[in-house]
């Protein structure tokens, strides 16, 4: 599911002064009210990566201390992973006269492109939406998804030389997260009415598959992960939940810090798991983000609460910390990503977020409604008055018509589009030196 925030960024105390791991709260600027990352990774040589649907700037890699080393637009991905040669793979949808397919995309560590290959096997599921991607054992690929307008849950095969394998369907099942066990299997995590986990074999045989009755209203595996016991999933009905390697149910955590969904976990160095989530709060200004540490057995370590951090993503690093990937909004109504990267315990030493950063003078509001089948308002706003021109291009890059191109005082403005055939496509914004992007559909009825 997709999560908003609104945020102003609080501060902690380190429990020891002398603790020597690096660890920095970054802000990544996006100008956009609907951005948000698509998980986070640390990279071989050290450093991390992260892909965002903000599409000014889709990929991040940074150093070790969350400076940016590269961030770029020229792909996007909703998954990535790093393989065995040291490469980043990305997965998304992709649209082209009149086809859809799946994207793979293989980048070296700086983003820089090295290959890319689609796949029609699912076509017919009309724009199927990956979300999680892995390398497997026998150095092939799986990638999980959903359906955005059936609903309609995949997974899908790769073999070692990056072709098709096999794909397999899951009726009313939504799916967020995949991995490889110790007995090469595959679990996967996601939604079906309630919290769902199935494993899968090699050969793409479901073995079992189980859900996981709450009450919450919010019931969604968002990331699982194999320990020694069995697995560990967390979910947004605001529990951890330890499963046995047959799936039935060991234990659960339920934290007491009210209206908490969680969305990542992760295992620690010494096997303990990590979760992070966010607070939905009565109030925007109110929300924050939590890191929950469990031993093996689901007991509470420590648990934190990050003021005004919306967390969706946690990864274990090599030096015993941990990095989570979110949201961040200094300004209402207007998202930014940030990094959060903690040690054993939690605790960062805040750095370079006490001045807000520079905002552009434009916005470019969401495109209403979205996917559109007849017509849609796109409304735009200006803070300074100026040039400003608005463009709408196929996915592919080919521009589709300009119908904003003027000098304008500052203010708030809208027109309305209607009669484009069906496809993905981006409406860009620029005034001056700044510009705002938006990704929209379009679908025949």
């Amino acid at each position: 599911m997709r999560y908003l925030s609104n945020v102003l960024i609080g501060t902690m105390v380190l429990v020891s002064a002398v603790y020597a791991d690096i660890t920095f709260l970054r802000i990544y600027e996006t100008a956009d009210d609907w951005a948000q990352p698509f998980g986070v990774i640390e990279v071989t040589g050290g450093g991390y990566a992260c892909m965002s649907n903000a599409l000014n700037w889709s990929f991040l890699r940074t150093d070790e201390y969350g400076e940016v080393l590269v961030q770029d637009d020229t792909f996007w991905g909703r998954c990535l992973c790093e393989n065995q040669d040291a490469e980043l793979v990305i997965s998304n949808d992709y649209y082209s006269s009149g086809d859809y397919f799946i994207r793979f995309i293989w980048t070296d560590l700086m983003g820089n492109i090295l290959r890319t290959k689609l796949f029609d096997e699912l076509s017919y599921l009309y724009h199927t939406d990956p979300r999680c991607i892995i390398q497997t054992s026998d150095k092939g690929y799986v990638i999980g998804g959903s359906c955005d307008y059936i609903p309609e849950g995949f997974i899908m095969k790769l073999d070692s030389l990056e072709n098709y394998q096999w794909h397999i369907l899951f009726s009313d099942a939504f799916l967020y997260s995949i991995i490889e066990d110790s007995e090469n299997c595959f679990l996967a995590g996601g939604h079906s009415s309630m919290d769902y986990v199935c494993k899968i074999s090699q050969d793409g045989d479901i073995i079992w598959e189980h859900t996981y009755p709450y009450s919450s209203t919010w019931k969604t595996v968002h990331s699982i992960v194999s320990t020694d016991s069995g697995y560990v999933f967390a979910s947004s009905s605001g529990r951890v939940v330890g499963i046995s390697s047959s799936g039935s149910f060991q234990w659960q955590y339920e934290t007491t810090i009210p209206e908490l969904m969680y969305f990542g976990v992760c295992v620690a160095q010494n096997g303990d798991v990590v979760a992070c989530g966010l607070v939905v709060a009565c109030g925007l200004d109110d929300e924050s983000g939590v890191l929950s540490r469990l031993d093996t057995s689901g007991n509470l370590i420590w648990e934190k609460e990050y003021e005004n951090c919306r967390l969706g993503y946690i990864y274990s690093t090599e030096d015993s910390g941990f990095v989570s990937a979110g949201q961040y909004t200094p300004v209402q109504s207007l998202v930014d990503i940030v990094l959060l990267k903690v040690d054993s315990e939690g605790n960062y030493e805040p750095q370079g977020v006490e001045t807000e950063p520079e905002r552009n003078n434009v916005r470019l509001f969401p495109v209403c409604p979205n996917p559109i089948t007849e017509s849609a308002t796109f409304s735009y706003a200006l803070t300074e008055p100026g040039a400003v021109s608005i463009s709408v291009f196929e996915v592919s890059g080919r521009l589709v018509f300009s119908p904003v191109n003027c000098i304008s005082a500052a203010g708030t403005y809208s027109f309305e589009m209607s009669d484009l055939p069906s496809g993905v496509y981006i409406v860009r914004m620029k005034a001056g030196e700044h510009e705002a992007v938006q990704r929209f559909v379009v679908v025949e009825q």
